[in-house]
């Protein structure tokens, strides 16, 4: 790297690009820090045309004088390379700033935003477009003041119109720039309609990976604010910033001063209307918390959180510091080991026996998920002998679970975001509960007799919703940014607009939803709770790719799953509402289905009952062989068949000894529908349930798919290169959609000489799935076992 630019010291580089670098430099005459621009011309077709824009960037920027642009100091040339000298800003971009989640709330982003018009409107005034407006141009230096930069491209209302080449980041450009290069000061007031946008919500406006993408978007898509931000919006704010960034001109504010005119007017008429009652709020928070804090034993919950929170947040904790931190609380300890090694989060994977190991294998997201979780409902529960309390904790264990299994039906990625948000979405109410008991008998009375919601009760006794005191606490415990987010209830759109949710705004649906269903069972005086949590499920089904029938099978699921770990919560679930309610569900669904279904269709009913049954694994922790596996599954299943019969038993212990002795990649019992003739997965290993839902194809008797064929003729069937299988036979579509697997094994059931069911496993790569003729005889004894089972029940 060169050590000088003309006069200037150079110390780093800024910034580099195709055409240029940006240089910290230091001027040894007026002994102060600048940022230097070169354009890189040596190996330049366009050399003179470089110069031309470098020199018309210093012309156009020193025309304008403003505490929000960059000011240029001077221009020179060195080496026959034309420079730029600017003030140096120290401090980070905007772009920066939005990923960052640096600016929360509408007061911190006017702050901003505001001066950022002011400048735009600066060099309007001057005749001069900005052209490459994005967050990535301004920064905001050590006082947090923007400065809007690199007007390098920046273009004067008479030059250029009608020039071929597209100038700026495409993502930022109005359409009619795109169609037509159409150049005026609507394409800034887009540009900064867009950065509105990001600094609202913290994404890209327009999306897309590819320039093409992005283009189409822009030509083709409508704009929208995600659901999440649209719904505790003020809907004037919404239509400014969908007004400043509309797709056609005509509808777009016509100048950025229009544009900042709506701002100050919505700040000063709405925004602070909103600012006094924030007031208000933050003074009826202090005092509660203030009287919580007194409290002698909320500063040692307090302190345990805050330390675990600390030091997760923190990327330099190692995990023996958590692990530390964790195993000085014995019984905290003793129960977090339970957890995770209990079926509901490992299986039967070997034994975890210590804090270390236990942060090492589930990391440590999912350790705070337990540790938080236990230390709240320990804390609470066994320090208050109210009945409300204790059905409002198990609600809350409740919800977490549900909303777990919601997240893994779903597929969502971090499903240990979705029991912690589950759990704490409460947190308000639940603090209530405990620490203001009377306060809490006011709220409850003004819901009960006098019509109030929940959040419009607790506000009227205690100065704020339980939704912001839970905020609040959350805050002070230094829970992660997620759960704070998902506390705040995501309301579904009306009725027959569907939209498209993000993951996070997916988590926020979830969590909601979970919540709003265990409300709804734990209610003892709804005698409508039944039809209440189905229009609960049907509002949020169909936004987040829920089956409408889905309902029971989750909430049975979670109800399962709860009893489950109870032995670590220790909560007593005789009495609890909730509980009750769910298993009233599930019994009227299936006393419904035995009445209203064929001998062929019950039989398949109760095999997907199977799907709703946690397998308890009875298998020790140790490594066992191959073979150890299949004889204790064996042994198991015979026993199982001989004894009570439990089909729901004896399809999971199949299903989960053959996919660990084969330690399979996926492993899927499909069952035959008779109604429509099609062959459909019902449940499975190392899959998704919504991966369950495409596993399906119609028995077509002309089909030559190799599917059809196995499961008409009865024969089972290897494939141990697909690859090579695929050059002779075709696999069906929908096979090759959704599984990208190089070797599989089918394995029909038929009752009375017609197909009932199908038995799917498979390796990813080629002649992984080894299995010798011996092993090969147990599956098929234990199929065996399966069919007689069904004969028995029927």
């Amino acid at each position: 790297m060169q050590n000088k630019i003309g006069r200037f010291d150079i110390i780093r580089i800024l910034g580099e690009g195709s055409q240029g670098v940006v240089h910290l430099a230091r001027d040894p005459l007026l002994e102060r820090k600048v940022a230097i621009k070169t354009l890189n011309t040596r190996n330049s077709a366009n050399t003179s045309k470089l110069r031309d824009a470098l020199m018309d960037e210093a012309r156009i920027i020193s025309k304008m004088s403003h505490p929000n642009i960059v000011s240029i100091f001077e221009a020179g040339e060195d080496a026959g390379q034309p420079f730029l000298v600017f003030e140096y800003v120290r401090g980070m971009t905007l772009d920066e700033a939005i990923n960052r989640k640096k600016y929360q709330g509408l007061e911190a982003i006017f702050s901003i935003f505001l001066p950022i018009c002011a400048a735009i409107a600066h060099s309007h005034k001057h005749r001069i477009i900005h052209g490459d407006l994005k967050p990535a141009n301004i920064m905001l230096d050590e006082e947090d003041i923007p400065r809007v930069m690199d007007f390098g491209i920046a273009k004067l209302l008479s030059e250029k119109q009608d020039d071929e080449h597209l100038y700026g980041t495409p993502r930022y450009m109005p359409p009619e720039y795109l169609q037509a290069r159409e150049i005026s000061t609507s394409n800034d007031v887009y540009a900064l309609g867009l950065i509105l946008y990001e600094m609202l919500t913290g994404k890209h406006a327009i999306s897309g990976n590819t320039i093409s993408q992005i283009i189409h978007n822009v030509l083709n898509g409508s704009l929208s604010l995600p659901a999440s931000v649209s719904q505790n919006l003020n809907e004037i704010f919404e239509d400014i910033i969908l007004k400043a960034s509309a797709r056609k001109k005509s509808q777009r504010f016509q100048s950025v001063p229009e544009l900042l005119d709506a701002l100050e007017h919505y700040r000063t008429h709405y925004h602070q209307k909103q600012t006094r009652s924030q007031k208000a709020q933050d003074a009826a928070i202090t005092f509660l918390m203030r009287k919580i804090q007194r409290k002698q034993d909320f500063p040692a919950l307090s302190e345990s959180l805050v330390k675990i929170n600390s030091l997760i947040d923190n990327e330099e904790t190692h995990s023996q510091e958590l692990a530390n931190v964790i195993a000085e609380d014995f019984a905290l300890t003793n129960k977090i080991l339970k957890l995770v090694n209990s079926a509901y989060y490992r299986g039967a994977k070997p034994e975890v026996t210590t804090i270390s190991q236990a942060v090492l294998l589930l990391g440590f997201e999912e350790i705070r998920s337990v540790a938080v979780s236990l230390m709240l409902i320990d804390h609470l529960h066994n320090k208050s002998k109210a009945r409300k309390l204790k059905d409002h904790i198990i609600s809350s264990i409740y919800s977490g679970i549900l909303n777990k299994d919601l997240a893994t039906e779903i597929g969502l990625k971090n499903i240990e975001e979705s029991f912690l948000s589950g759990t704490f979405f409460q947190l308000g109410e639940l603090l209530t509960l405990y620490y203001f008991h009377e306060e809490s008998l006011e709220i409850e009375d003004l819901i009960k007799n006098h019509g109030l919601d929940k959040e419009q009760a607790s506000r009227q006794i205690l100065g704020v919703s339980y939704q912001i005191l839970g905020d609040a606490i959350a805050r002070e415990w230094q829970l992660p940014e997620y759960i704070i987010h998902n506390m705040k209830p995501w309301h579904p759109p009306p009725a027959k607009r569907r939209i498209t949710l993000n993951d996070s705004e997916k988590l926020n649906a979830i969590t909601t939803l979970s919540n709003h269903l265990s409300d709804a069972l734990e209610d003892k005086q709804n005698k409508n709770w039944r039809k209440d949590a189905v229009k609960i499920w049907h509002r949020y089904a169909d936004h987040l790719g829920l089956n409408n029938n889905a309902l029971i099978r989750l909430a049975t699921r979670a109800r399962n799953n709860l009893i489950d770990v109870n032995h670590i919560f220790k909560v007593d679930l005789s009495q609890s509402e909730v509980m009750n309610k769910v298993h009233q569900l599930g019994i009227e669904d299936t006393e419904q289905d035995k009445t209203d279904n064929t001998l062929d269709e019950t039989i398949g009913t109760q095999a997907l009952e199977a799907t709703q049954v946690l397998v308890k694994s009875q298998i020790p922790r140790r490594k066992r062989s191959m073979e150890e596996i299949f004889a204790d599954t064996c042994k198991a299943i015979l026993s199982e068949l001989q004894s009570q019969n439990n089909l729901a038993k004896i399809l999971n212990l199949f299903l989960y000894g053959a996919h660990e002795a084969l330690q399979l990649d996926r492993m899927i019992i499909a069952l035959y529908n008779q109604s429509n003739h099609t062959m459909c997965a019902r449940l499975g290993l190392g899959i998704s349930d919504a991966f369950l839902k495409q596993f399906r194809f119609r028995m077509d008797k002309a089909s030559k798919d190799v599917f059809v064929l196995a499961t008409q003729k009865g024969v089972d069937i290897y494939i141990n290169d697909t690859t090579e299988f695929e050059k002779k036979t075709a696999l069906p579509p929908w096979y090759r959609q959704i599984i990208d697997a190089q070797t599989f094994m089918l394995f029909p059931v038929h009752i009375n000489k017609k197909p009932f069911g199908l038995i799917y496993l498979d390796k990813a790569k080629k002649n992984e799935l080894l299995v010798a003729q011996q092993q090969l005889a147990k599956l098929q004894k234990m199929r065996e076992w399966i069919i007689t089972s069904i004969k028995r029940k029927s």
